[in-house]
């Protein structure tokens, strides 16, 4: 239940904003930290939500993470688009309106859980008493009684599901395992570390690509695609005196922050992420040439609407398991990803932040030039960030050729004195 406590402290904080007097505008400013506070909180819950769907689905997590990301900009479009055509109206209305919509989305997220969780109850249950019904050592009735038909091969099958889950309660007397599945864990190790000897746990090569990936590379993302949140609205309103065109602008940047985040979902790799970047490079290249050549264009915004496209956070977890050559499937594999993936939630916060103060100050003392050179580096230092991860990453086809090379020498060392018939042996 943290999602809900943490969208209904947000609401609370949204309905608090605008019913605090004027004089006691502190108290506005409080709750407007408040609701980033809670809402920065709620990234690393509904971040491991989405990992562990993405295991549970069987899927990479970063396509399912990019394929979130997704709906998310699409619903980022719709609010940044009607935000200032509700302020226009009444400069309340839009806290009065998103607040009673949050909590309904709330309650009706609390509902959903409790009937599935119901219904997961239910269906332990009902095993359960399938189980002991048709178990012959309890004197139930057995599952392989002639003329039982398809009905005793499902209960036959629900009662393998019961036994073996019993089994796996129950401490073993005895441990049982393959060796062959030893001998290749033991090689995947080993082939593993003498396919990248350079990246060792401990290396100095290591720990430089893992902060590179889980707080520099979280930073740039988040310092460029949140440039143009600070000044661009005013500044187009400013110098075109509408604010629905502001709002058409807006809407089309985070429409393609979606469609970036589509295509990382439809695939990953490090030309995607090369390509996307790319963008904002030319874009802002546009807009510096535009503003320095003729310093009253007016249509020095439109170049910065496809820099939304190189928002391509969700290829972080691509890196960790090229980096970290992480079977997802191991559960050591598997809580590693998280611990990291929460951990880089701070470096897009101290991004956006820094992204908020610099665009403000360039565009207050420098208006379009200073902001146009600002995004230009901070785009190029981006992309020098990704290529050189990307080409100092280890490649995991080796790894797994190494190990499959190494398993396929020993493979006939299996022993054959305590052997079972069916290869295992007891240890």
């Amino acid at each position: 239940h943290d999602v809900h406590l943490i969208l209904l402290a947000v609401a609370v904080c949204l309905l608090a904003m605008p019913l605090w007097p004027q004089r006691f505008w502190l108290g506005a400013a409080a709750a407007m930290m408040l609701v980033q506070a809670f809402n920065s909180a709620s990234k690393p819950v509904v971040a491991e939500a989405i990992h562990r769907m993405a295991v549970v689905m069987d899927r990479e997590p970063s396509s399912i993470f990019a394929q979130a990301n997704q709906w998310r900009r699409m619903g980022n479009a719709c609010v940044g688009a009607s935000t200032p055509l509700a302020y226009m109206l009444s400069p309340v209305a839009g806290f009065f309106i998103s607040a009673p919509i949050l909590v309904a989305f709330t309650l009706a997220m609390a509902w959903c859980k409790t009937k599935v969780d119901f219904a997961v109850e239910n269906f332990k249950m009902y095993k359960h008493a399938l189980g002991a019904a048709f178990d012959p050592s309890t004197g139930g009735v057995s599952s392989s009684r002639p003329g039982a038909g398809s009905r005793t091969s499902a209960i036959g099958a629900l009662q393998e599901m019961t036994t073996a889950g019993r089994a796996a309660m129950d401490p073993p007397s005895v441990a049982r395992t393959s060796f062959r599945g030893i001998v290749e864990n033991a090689c995947g190790i080993v082939a593993e570390d003498n396919a990248h000897p350079e990246v060792g746990r401990e290396g100095l090569r290591f720990q430089v690509l893992l902060f590179a990936i889980v707080h520099a590379f979280p930073a740039m993302d988040a310092f460029i695609s949140r440039l143009p949140f600070a000044f661009l609205t005013i500044a187009i309103a400013g110098q075109s005196g509408s604010l629905v065109v502001a709002c058409l602008v807006l809407f089309s940047y985070q429409s393609c922050r979606a469609i970036g985040q589509s295509i990382q979902a439809w695939r990953i790799n490090n030309a995607i992420n090369y390509a996307l970047t790319s963008v904002s490079v030319v874009a802002y290249s546009v807009v510096v040439a535009a503003v320095f050549t003729a310093p009253n264009v007016g249509w020095w915004f439109y170049p910065l609407i496809p820099t939304g496209l190189s928002e391509t956070l969700a290829v972080q977890q691509f890196y960790l398991m090229r980096l970290l050559t992480i079977d997802t499937d191991s559960s050591e594999g598997d809580w590693r990803m998280r611990e990291l993936v929460k951990a880089s939630h701070t470096g897009t916060g101290v991004g956006s932040a820094i992204a908020f103060v610099s665009s403000t100050a360039c565009f207050t003392y420098w208006q379009e030039q200073g902001v146009g050179l600002l995004g230009l580096g901070v785009a190029v230092a981006k992309l020098v960030l990704v290529i050189a991860i990307g080409s100092s990453l280890p490649s995991k086809t080796g790894a797994s050729a190494t190990r499959k090379e190494t398993c396929e020498d020993v493979s006939g060392l299996t022993p054959h004195s305590n052997q079972s018939k069916d290869g295992e042996i007891a240890l």
